[in-house]
């Protein structure tokens, strides 16, 4: 079966974009002349901007709605009349918004295809689809993208699983002139981004603190880094408080792709489960990634030099935030400090 057109839609966070990039390769790949369309949040955008699998990027700004509702309105029309003007004869959903219910049904594609999410089962969702497959728990969230194309009877296989990153020359010239400012030389350096968007998944600054110092006393170069955000601006504060031989502070001074730079150039990264961690992954960085309440088997990344350490608790993984809803997850304090440093070593 051929499609002329195809429209991805991938609503969600930063890393979980960047794992549905095998899709866009994979239809480009088994459907010869394609063009293949990515519907994502705005904040993404420059996650996929130099994806050669993608030839048109729409996006839904989650501001929208604090303009009031003539410009929300206006600005949903004006979404609506580009991606009606595609004329896409085929949908693929995979996040769980019911935005992708109403897509369907108003830009009436020849064939959609949805996960059967748990939270979606209903006739009015599986209805609105003509395709729809299962959600497997624990499931690789490559692998389950994929699954979409599977329904599709596409002959999906090993080769499409690589997650595609490709960080543009602009913001290579802009990190190498931060770093010129900053004093980071041509030597290699560890790179330490030890926040995530969801602080409970963090692990203590006292022991990144103590890993830093083992790094740095070996003689390496140490650069910490975090997102421009109030609470992990504050956890890499007490990161620095703690270090006795204090590394280079890039935190907050850097844009998505300038951080993908940064990534690229170093020589390996200690980070949680995160977007950093799904970007070294895609970019062959060696990486070290710590795994509390998050499903690793799921949500992991994959690849020739990456470590992934864990907790064994049986409670785990739950997803929660935090033990008892704390916000500190038990499961992360149980990593220890020699843990991650040979581990580390060993990369």
């Amino acid at each position: 079966m051929s499609y002329q057109r195809a429209l991805v839609v991938i609503m969600r966070h930063h890393g979980d974009v960047l794992l549905a990039t095998p899709v866009f390769r994979a239809l480009k790949r088994h459907i010869p002349g394609i063009e293949v369309d990515a519907l994502i949040y705005s904040y993404a955008g420059d996650l996929l901007a130099t994806c050669e699998h993608i030839d048109q990027i729409h996006c839904v700004d989650r501001q929208w709605k604090n303009n009031g509702l003539k410009q929300l309105l206006t600005e949903e029309w004006q979404l609506l009349g580009q991606l009606r003007a595609r004329s896409y004869d085929l949908l693929v959903v995979l996040t769980d918004q019911w935005r992708s219910v109403f897509l369907s049904r108003v830009l009436r594609p020849r064939e959609s295809v949805a996960l059967s999410f748990a939270k979606r089962q209903r006739a009015f969702w599986e209805k609105s689809f003509t395709r729809n497959y299962p959600a497997i728990e624990h499931r690789y969230m490559v692998d389950l993208h994929l699954d979409a194309l599977r329904c599709l009877g596409l002959p999906v296989d090993d080769k499409d699983e690589a997650v595609a990153l490709s960080v543009a020359a602009s913001a290579q010239q802009s990190l190498h002139d931060l770093m010129t400012a900053a004093g980071i030389t041509a030597e290699p350096f560890v790179l330490v981004h030890p926040t995530s968007r969801g602080m409970h998944k963090c692990w203590q600054p006292a022991a990144y603190a103590q890993v830093i110092d083992n790094v740095r006393a070996g003689g390496k170069q140490v650069v910490i880094s975090a997102a421009p955000d109030e609470h992990e601006m504050a956890f890499v504060r007490a990161v620095l408080e703690c270090c006795e031989n204090k590394p280079i502070d890039l935190s907050g001074q850097l844009s998505l792709m300038e951080l993908a730079a940064l990534i690229q150039k170093a020589e390996r990264l200690l980070c949680v489960d995160s977007v950093p961690m799904h970007m070294a992954a895609a970019l062959g960085t060696p990486l070290l990634a710590l795994f509390g309440p998050t499903d690793e088997l799921q949500w992991g990344p994959r690849g020739a030099r990456i470590d992934i350490l864990a907790s064994q608790r049986p409670c785990r993984p739950c997803f929660r935030q935090g033990c008892g809803g704390s916000g500190r997850s038990q499961c992360m304090h149980d990593l220890s400090i020699e843990q991650v440093n040979q581990r580390l070593l060993e990369l």
